[in-house]
């Protein structure tokens, strides 16, 4: 969905299971929200999660099978 990989730099340790919205719906009950037509997984993540993603170059993991 960002269109590129994406590295964890939360530091928060263990496993979350995150269910995204659809893109252009209301976020949760917990996030008022209105559908609005520039909503994307950057716009997404900040109100829902309070996670953001940052663009960024580095090395990342990769393994190709």
């Amino acid at each position: 969905m960002a269109g590129r990989p994406v590295v964890d730099k939360t530091g928060l340790a263990g496993y979350y299971e995150l269910t995204l919205p659809d893109v252009g719906g209301p976020i949760n009950d917990s996030v008022a929200s209105s559908a609005r037509d520039d909503e994307s997984i950057f716009t997404v993540l900040p109100e829902a999660f309070g996670l953001r993603l940052e663009p960024a170059k580095g090395l990342a993991e990769k393994l190709v099978i």
